[in-house]
């Protein structure tokens, strides 16, 4: 079809009707209020569609507004509250015996050991402390001790130890437990330290050591684990006879002195116990840690 050159182009904003040029003066009025008609009832729709949904006047708007703005906040806030703490470790100070103490009991998450210097930046780790001793001579892991499953190192010289078996951790006192061997089996953990309750009784073996420190222990109570450490230097019976009287079922010696424990409470706050030295830190040194 041959385009008409003499009908400009039509704009997006523009209505034309087209017809007949001698239709006449009143067919094309009669056109105009039809389309004048339309544009009327459709402005019309709108304003109704609009009317209905409105919520009310500009003050019920307005309350309306701050009330979905204050629950967003206040979703986002406990939400927030409940991740940044999804495991962290109580912290408590006590005088047993005459002896003062404080306790570290980890709420959540799971324990394991690990070798080598910690990540202290690693905000899944709630709580951590020296485990095992290192050897004078060699500066190799004294006493047996299992990684996921590996034995890294043997020795049964000391009879307390720990295991910790699909995250559940236990602690005795003998020579050769079966707890070694499973904890080699089940891809677990574990490690010797000198015993220090049995079966809720000290044991002779803490006796041995009667020069005075500051003491760091893993115990089991009613099934659950916690870290019992001196504020004063003590002797290791007194140390043994202080668990004793707090009632645990079974301990087990840790790294004491002034060696270095962290982790974090229930706000996510930073706490810290003895001195951070990363010069005594060698590649043997091991740690229990309990991360979620």
């Amino acid at each position: 079809m041959k385009e008409n050159k003499d009908i400009p182009e039509i704009r997006d904003d523009e209505i034309r009707v087209i017809g007949d040029s001698q239709s006449g003066e009143n067919k094309s009025g009669r056109a105009w209020w039809w389309i004048l008609a339309a544009v009327v009832l459709a402005a019309g729709i709108v304003s109704a569609v609009l009317l209905v949904r409105e919520p009310g006047n500009a003050a019920d708007r307005d309350e309306q507004e701050q009330e979905v703005v204050r629950g967003f906040y206040e979703q986002e806030e406990m939400v927030d509250s409940v991740q940044s703490a999804p495991a962290y470790v109580e912290v408590e100070e006590q005088t047993i015996s005459g002896v003062p103490v404080r306790i570290f009991t980890p709420v959540g998450g799971e324990p394991s050991l690990m070798i080598g210097m910690p990540d202290f930046e690693d905000s899944t780790i709630f709580f951590i402390t020296q485990a095992a001793d290192i050897r004078a001579d060699n500066m190799q892991i004294l006493g047996d001790f299992v990684l996921r499953g590996e034995q890294i190192a043997k020795g049964r010289t000391k009879l307390g130890w720990c295991a910790i078996i699909d995250g559940n951790i236990s602690i005795g006192y003998d020579k050769e437990p079966a707890a070694l061997q499973e904890a080699i089996l089940s891809g677990g953990y574990f490690f010797r330290q000198y015993g220090l309750i049995a079966g809720g009784k000290y044991v002779k073996e803490s006796s041995r050591w009667k020069y005075s420190s500051r003491r760091r222990a893993l115990c089991l109570k009613d099934g659950q684990d916690f870290i019992v450490e001196t504020l004063e230097a003590e002797t290791f019976p007194r140390f043994s006879y202080v668990l004793e009287d707090l009632n645990v079922d079974a301990a087990i010696y840790l790294v004491g002195g002034d060696s270095y424990a962290y982790g974090r409470d229930r706000d996510g706050n930073r706490i810290a116990s003895g001195i951070f030295d990363p010069d005594v830190i060698m590649d043997n040194t091991s740690y229990i840690l309990w991360k979620y």
